[in-house]
């Protein structure tokens, strides 16, 4: 059984998260995709980022319901800072089937800056999402003029088109590269909560439930 695993604050996990999970899940046709609330991601500040009980809690709101939706604790019982090669090598000691890691274009344009980053990329596949008649034209680019100029041996080749889904091959690797366009969602966590702070509706950017816990719990007043 095939996994993905989306990572984040989710500070609040939001329609955008869960749309590209079931996307995803069904494009690649998954078995799982455990969503993982970060303890404390290396590149945000942690003054923005509520306790992680109350990140845990909206995330198991958010995806009762779904049987191929799980949440991993896995970083925040492993406190400190969450770093991907960490909770990857972690989840290979438990399943040994592909291991899918989810990342939106934005935060993937990072990854060169990720720590371990040689080791990632012969430890699982990747699945890139962005918005339609987005940033994907640009990915071949980004990931020239940031990964392979810093680590020359890690080069993504294209391989071919599979549907909606761009392939690319990564040199050394056994793993590839997916590049898959999802339903452009234009939500934001950042302006979820800045919305709560104004006092102005997050209805419909977030499920009813995850609405009700943020009021109820007074989260982002302040």
């Amino acid at each position: 059984m095939s996994i993905g695993i989306l990572g984040g604050t989710f500070n609040p996990v939001h329609f955008g998260h869960l749309r590209s999970a079931e996307e995803v899940c069904e494009e690649f046709n998954l078995g799982k995709v455990f969503f993982i609330p970060s303890a404390q991601p290396p590149h945000k500040k942690s003054e923005n980022i509520i306790a992680s009980r109350y990140r845990k809690e909206m995330v198991e709101i958010a995806i009762r319901g779904n049987p191929r939706f799980e949440i991993s604790t896995i970083e925040i019982e492993r406190e400190g800072n969450s770093y991907t090669i960490d909770t990857i090598y972690a989840l290979k000691k438990i399943y040994t089937d592909d291991i899918y890691l989810i990342s939106g274009f934005d935060t993937f344009k990072e990854f060169s800056t990720w720590r371990s980053v040689k080791e990632l990329v012969k430890n699982c596949h990747f699945i890139v999402t962005s918005r339609p008649g987005g940033d994907l034209l640009n990915l071949p680019l980004v990931l020239a003029n940031t990964v392979t100029i810093r680590f020359p041996e890690v080069v993504f080749t294209l391989e071919g088109l599979k549907g909606r889904i761009t392939v690319f091959n990564i040199s050394g690797s056994r793993y590839k590269l997916f590049a898959l366009e999802i339903t452009g969602l234009d939500i934001s966590a950042t302006a979820i909560r800045e919305r709560v702070r104004q006092g102005k509706s997050i209805k419909y950017l977030v499920p009813q439930e995850i609405e009700e816990y943020i009021k109820e719990n007074r989260l982002y007043i302040s």
